[in-house]
């Protein structure tokens, strides 16, 4: 990061990417950077710290030639040498982040648990040792058993929102709710 006004670096350099980085972008509130690199991911910085935001956005199958935020901050936008733009979802980890503050006394959910696919109330949640889908709201709540298999499971852990084209590999993976039934009385439907 370099100062505008003397050309002088503001502290350290941000490293991560395995390799070369082609495209870096503020989000509209200055609070976060977005770089694109070759190593075929997509990471997000603290602007203030330096420190990564969570683990890498993965879904590119060759380097990553552009990304940019979306006005509102709310999604990053990717191209790639791979033909495809992909829209990925900016805010999970500051939903996650915003309720770990809240909330000291949870078990101890490593990073690598996270999913990032919703609940039908649109909360954060992660899958369990048992292969449960739960939300960070309530963890004892069972939500949905996810067969483990890797494959699926690593679709279901992408950021991504759309892919373009969208029979590209790697391609967004969405869950439709709207007809999902959960509670006690999940079987009397």
């Amino acid at each position: 990061i370099w100062d505008s006004q003397t050309g002088q670096p503001v502290g350290q350099p941000l490293e991560g990417h395995t390799q070369e980085v082609n495209s870096v972008a503020y989000s509209p509130d200055g609070r976060y950077i977005v770089s694109g690199s070759w190593d075929k991911t997509i990471r997000i910085w603290d602007s203030q710290t330096g420190q990564p935001v969570g683990h890498p956005l993965q879904g590119h199958t060759r380097e990553v030639n552009s990304v940019a935020y979306s006005p509102d901050g709310r999604y990053i936008v990717s191209g790639s040498h791979d033909k495809t733009v992909r829209v990925w979802d900016s805010q999970i980890h500051h939903h996650i982040n915003q309720y770990l503050m809240r909330n000291q006394n949870l078990p101890d959910f490593s990073e690598n648990s996270f999913s990032y696919v919703s609940s039908p109330t649109n909360c954060p949640c992660f899958i369990d040792s048992n292969s449960w889908l739960c939300s960070l709201d309530n963890p004892s709540c069972l939500i949905l058993w996810i067969p483990p298999d890797p494959d699926l499971r690593s679709r279901l852990c992408n950021r991504q929102v759309i892919t373009i084209p969208a029979d590209a590999e790697n391609p967004a993976l969405a869950v439709n709710w709207d007809n999902f039934v959960y509670g006690k009385d999940w079987t009397q439907v």
